[in-house]
C-alpha cells in the first residue's frame, strides 16, 4: 500500500510509527519544510537502512544523496523504466537481508512509538521515567526499565540499577563508568563490576563483525 505525506512532520511520525518498505521523497519539499536532504538525515536518526529514493529536477544535489546512502536518485520527469530499477536494487537488498531489524514499543506521551532497538543509545530511569537516548533525540517513557530490558533482550546491557547502554556506542571504560562517543558518562554498578564488565567483553566478541560495518 502506498501513501503520500505532504508534510515532513507527518511523514516522521510515520517512519516513526511504522517503517516503510521504501520512500521516494523530492529534494525541494517546499517553503516552510525541510529540504530532503536534511529530512534524511532525520529519518537515518530512527532508520539507518530504510531505502530512500530522491526524485527531484535538481541535478545538483545529487551528490549529497550519498550523504544520507540512497538507493537511487531519479531526475525528474523520471520514466517507468527508471522506477522499476529502483525496484529492482530494493528487490536485490531486501534479498540480501538476513535479519529483519528489531523494534520496541514504549508509550510517550500517550501515544505508542516504535524505536529500532539498534538506534537506542543508553536508557536511564529517573522516578517512574525511563528516558530512552537516541542520536539528536530523547523519548520519556511510562514504559519501566523491566519491561525495556525484557524487550530488548541481549541487545542491551544493564550496567547499573538505573541504565541500560547499547555497546556498540560505548568508546572506552574509564574507571567506573562507561564513556559512549558523545562523550556521556553512564556508572557501572559497583556490586558486581568485574562481571558488568565481562559481559560487555562478551558482547562485543558477539557482534564484533556489526560494530565493524
Amino acid at each position: 500500500m502506498s501513501q503520500i505525506f505532504n508534510h515532513s512532520s507527518d511523514l516522521l511520525q510515520a517512519v516513526e510509527n511504522h517503517e516503510p518498505d521504501l520512500l521516494f521523497m523530492d529534494i525541494d519539499a517546499g517553503q516552510n519544510e525541510p529540504d530532503g536532504i536534511s529530512l534524511a538525515k532525520q529519518i537515518r536518526i530512527w532508520s539507518t537502512d530504510l531505502p530512500i529514493v530522491f526524485v527531484t529536477c535538481m541535478q545538483e544535489w545529487a551528490l549529497l544523496g550519498y550523504e544520507v546512502q540512497a538507493l537511487h536518485y531519479l531526475i525528474k520527469p523520471a520514466t517507468t523504466q527508471e522506477v522499476d530499477v529502483c525496484f529492482n536494487r530494493l528487490e536485490k537488498l531486501t534479498g540480501r537481508r538476513l535479519k529483519k531489524r528489531r523494534f520496541i514499543s514504549v508509550i510517550s506521551d500517550y501515544k505508542t512509538l516504535r524505536i529500532p532497538v539498534d538506534a537506542i543509545q543508553y536508557a536511564e530511569v529517573k522516578g517512574n521515567t525511563v528516558t530512552i537516548h537516541l542520536p539528536g533525540r530523547s523519548i520519556p517513557s511510562n514504559t519501566s526499565m523491566t519491561s525495556l530490558e525484557q524487550q530488548v533482550g541481549d541487545a542491551l546491557l544493564r550496567c547499573h540499577r538505573s541504565y541500560l547502554i547499547n555497546p556498540k556506542f560505548v568508546k572506552r571504560i574509564d574507571s567506573n563508568d562507561f564513556v559512549l562517543t558523545t562523550g556521556v558518562r553512564i556508572p557501572i554498578r559497583i556490586n558486581g563490576r568485574k562481571n558488568t564488565i565481562s559481559q560487555y567483553h562478551d558482547w562485543i566478541m558477539r557482534h564484533m563483525d556489526k560494530v565493524a560495518d
